[in-house]
């Protein structure tokens, strides 16, 4: 994995189920966007990863 500013993995059940990636502005305005990503993310009623 690579890591970046604006660029998070997504985990579910302690497992990497994707990623978000932002870029565009500056470093902290992406990781903002990002984070709100991953908030929307964590709300979501997914099914169990297999």
């Amino acid at each position: 994995m690579v890591f970046f500013g604006g660029g998070i993995p997504l985990e579910k059940e302690g497992k990497v189920a994707g990623a978000i990636g932002v870029s565009g502005s500056s470093v902290p305005n992406d990781i903002r966007v990002a984070e709100a990503g991953i908030k929307a993310f964590e709300e979501l009623e997914l099914e169990k990863i297999k």
